[in-house]
C-alpha cells in the first residue's frame, strides 16, 4: 500500500477501536446504574492484537511479534484494590479462568494460568512466572510455532521458517532477528547457541508440564536446534 493508504487504514482502525470503547462504556454505565459495580467483574479482552502496519504487516497471522500478543485489559469495581498503580507482573490470558473460579469460590484445579486475585488486591505473590509463552498450531508442519520470552531474550521456534531470537533490552521493537539465515543445525555453534539452548529448555519444559502435544515423537520437533530431550538431561 502507499503511505497515504497506510495512514488512512490506521485512522480507520483507531476509529473502530474508539467506537468499541464507546459501546463498552455504555455497558459499564448500565452496570453502575443498576448498583452492580461493587460485586461484578468485567473482562474486556481480545484474542489477539493487530499489527496495523508494524513490521509492514496487518491483521494477525503467524508472525510472533508483541503487537499480536499484548492484548489484555480489565475493569471491575469491588475487586480491583490496586487500581491506579503500575504493575509489571507478567500476565496471561490463561490467568483469567483460575481468577474467575477463585472469585466464584470454586475448588482449585490444575490449570496453565494462575489466579490474579492477589495481584488485583495489591497483595504480594510468590514464585510468579518470569517468562511468557505462546503457541500456534497449524496444519502438519506449516503453522507450528512456539515462543518464550523474558525481560532480556525472546526466542521463537518456527517449523516453517528461520527461528527467531531478539535482544529485547537493546531491540524492544523486535527488528533484528539474531538467528536470521542460520539453519537449525548451525545454531548450536553460533554466538547465540547457549542462549538458544537455555530458551529451548524453558520452552520444552513448559510444553511438557502443560501437556502440549508438540512434545512428542512427531517430526515437528526434529526441526528444533535443541529437542525436548534436553529437559531430561539434568534429571
Amino acid at each position: 500500500m502507499t503511505r497515504e493508504e497506510h495512514r488512512e487504514s490506521i485512522r480507520r482502525f483507531h476509529a473502530f477501536c474508539s467506537y468499541e470503547d464507546y459501546l463498552f462504556g455504555q455497558i459499564l454505565e448500565q452496570v453502575e446504574k443498576r448498583g452492580m459495580m461493587d460485586n461484578t467483574l468485567i473482562l474486556y479482552v481480545s484474542d489477539h492484537g493487530d499489527y496495523i502496519g508494524s513490521h509492514g504487516l496487518w491483521a494477525k497471522g503467524l508472525p510472533c511479534f508483541q503487537e499480536a500478543y499484548h492484548v489484555c485489559s480489565m475493569a471491575g469495581g469491588g475487586v480491583v484494590k490496586n487500581a491506579g498503580k503500575v504493575d509489571t507482573t507478567r500476565l496471561s490470558l490463561a490467568d483469567w479462568a483460575p481468577t474467575f473460579l477463585e472469585l466464584a469460590g470454586a475448588p482449585a484445579r490444575p490449570m496453565t494460568g494462575r489466579s490474579l486475585l492477589p495481584i488485583l488486591r495489591g497483595e504480594p505473590v510468590q514464585d510468579w512466572r518470569t517468562e511468557t509463552y505462546t503457541q500456534s498450531s497449524g496444519n502438519e508442519v506449516y503453522g507450528i510455532q512456539r515462543s518464550v520470552w523474558n525481560d532480556k531474550w525472546k526466542y521463537v521456534f518456527n517449523t516453517f521458517d528461520y527461528d527467531e531470537l531478539y535482544d529485547l533490552e537493546n531491540d524492544p521493537g523486535e527488528l533484528h532477528n539474531l538467528l536470521y539465515g542460520l539453519k537449525d543445525r548451525d545454531i548450536p555453534q553460533s554466538h547465540y547457541g547457549a542462549i538458544v539452548r537455555e530458551m529451548c529448555e524453558k520452552l520444552w519444559r513448559f510444553a511438557y508440564d502443560h501437556k502440549d502435544n508438540c512434545v512428542n515423537p512427531y517430526i515437528m520437533t526434529a526441526f528444533a536446534p535443541y529437542g525436548p530431550g534436553i529437559i531430561f538431561e539434568k534429571s
